[in-house]
């Protein structure tokens, strides 16, 4: 499914080159579930940027499906995005002005879908995290958890192959947080890839495989 060849990525910081990422080399086969763990700041998100074809190498290939996904121009990377893979981050990102239904529908009028199906597609993911009670509401009429299960609902609504989760449950409490973990056990034994950046080692140990990277390498993980 995805396959990095030494890839690289530098930043220039107030005149100082950084690696975020250092010569990575890595394969993740359709159907894994992998937590990506490290100390803050070592190219976790990184990682999970250029995998979803948003961020492009300083060096190196991101082979998706077999093809260089840069070497597609970004609408195009927009559109293989759009049609396999979904996003769910840890700061949510909905539209304020929009109902939660709303804000779900969105991807399916970005991706060109069938509108007449798009409000019917929107309420059974709404219904599916739980919030077939609160799809008029805004987000600032909603709880934290609920915010992030609108955001889970609106990842969920194209249906994609892989889904790249960024500190996911990072600003939940507990109990919401292992609501959004089961959720996406649920979509991983669905047969979805799952790549989930985390510093929760609770949630880590959750997935098949780790990932633990520092200073932009991936290193083998101690635990």
């Amino acid at each position: 499914m995805f396959e990095c060849k030494n890839v690289t990525m530098k930043y220039k910081v107030r005149g100082t080159t950084v690696d975020a990422l250092d010569g990575v080399d890595l394969k993740i086969n359709q159907g894994e579930k992998i937590s990506v763990i490290g100390p803050s700041g070592s190219g976790k998100s990184t990682l999970l940027l250029i995998l979803g074809g948003m961020l492009s190498p300083t060096v190196g290939e991101i082979y998706f499906e077999e093809e260089n996904l840069y070497k597609y121009k970004p609408d195009s990377r927009a559109r293989i995005r759009g049609s396999n893979m979904g996003f769910v981050f840890q700061t949510f990102n909905l539209v304020p002005y929009l109902s939660a239904i709303e804000n779900v529908m969105l991807p399916l009028h970005l991706n060109g879908l069938d509108k007449t199906l798009h409000k019917d597609k929107a309420a059974d993911v709404l219904k599916r995290v739980e919030l077939a009670h609160r799809m008029e509401h805004k987000p600032n009429e909603l709880s934290i958890g609920q915010q992030q299960r609108v955001a889970l609902a609106r990842m969920m609504v194209t249906d994609p192959r892989i889904i790249l989760a960024d500190e996911p449950t990072g600003s939940l409490d507990p109990e919401t947080g292992h609501h959004i973990l089961n959720f996406l056990d649920e979509l991983n034994d669905e047969g979805k890839t799952v790549i989930m950046v985390t510093h929760d080692p609770a949630a880590a140990d959750r997935a098949q495989r780790k990932l633990r990277i520092v200073d932009g390498k991936i290193v083998p993980d101690a635990s």
